[in-house]
């Protein structure tokens, strides 16, 4: 009979603490999705102009930012820092916003981390390939100062090659774990994507194929045919 007791009494804590778990997931998403709207907000709003981390402001100064001179400086640093992969953040942002409420089990942690270097990894293309930034237009390094500093340092250990094959694996890997997709999956993608371009390509032949056999043969005309002619 007691042992029948504990059994009841366990199932009823171990369903309090995923009622648990299942509300703090739910309220750590809702934080994402604002947090993501927000940088949205402010980055799309992003001027060059407006008072920055450090500089002075007064109440008599425009702000054309739509988060205000909070959204003004954040959006600053973050352009300064990251350059034009600062764009990307709102969109990990949504999407952390997704994973919590979708998901019932973990994965946060290689999410988190899959992020951070997914943004690495584009700070050091932008850095690479764009003399200027191409995203925010800010006057800022491409890439901001992480990856002008990353950049210069895979050039200096790999070249410009090199360099362009390191950051692209480590963007594709990074790419992998923040959607979660394996090369297994990736690969059966592709093969379904190139087999629908097939199709589409074979369709396209075929009804070019039906509209020259319904087009009207010219016929001779019977002065030609008279002559002896074609």
């Amino acid at each position: 009979m007691s042992k029948g007791i504990r059994v009841k009494s366990y199932e009823n804590v171990d369903g309090h603490h995923r009622r648990s778990w299942r509300r703090r997931r739910e309220v750590t998403g809702f934080l994402c999705f604002v947090v993501g709207i927000f940088l949205f907000m402010i980055l799309i709003s992003f001027h060059a102009g407006d008072p920055s981390i450090g500089e002075y402001f007064s109440s008599n100064m425009a702000v054309e930012n739509y988060g205000g001179i909070v959204g003004a400086r954040l959006a600053g640093l973050l352009v300064n820092l990251l350059g034009g992969a600062a764009a990307l953040l709102p969109v990990f942002s949504l999407f952390g916003a997704i994973r919590f409420w979708s998901r019932p089990g973990g994965g946060v942690l290689i999410l988190v981390v899959s992020s951070l270097g997914l943004l690495v990894a584009i700070d050091a293309f932008f850095h690479l390939r764009f003399p200027g930034d191409p995203v925010f237009r800010s006057g800022f390094e491409s890439g901001g100062i992480v990856g002008s500093l990353l950049g210069r340092f895979v050039l200096t250990l790999f070249g410009r090659p090199g360099s362009y094959l390191l950051v692209l694996a480590a963007g594709f890997l990074s790419f992998m774990g923040v959607t979660g997709l394996s090369f297994r999956s990736l690969g059966l993608g592709f093969l379904r994507l190139a087999s629908y371009f097939r199709q589409v390509a074979r369709a396209i032949r075929e009804k070019r194929k039906k509209k020259k056999a319904r087009e009207p043969r010219p016929q001779a005309s019977p002065l030609s045919a008279a002559s002896g002619g074609p």
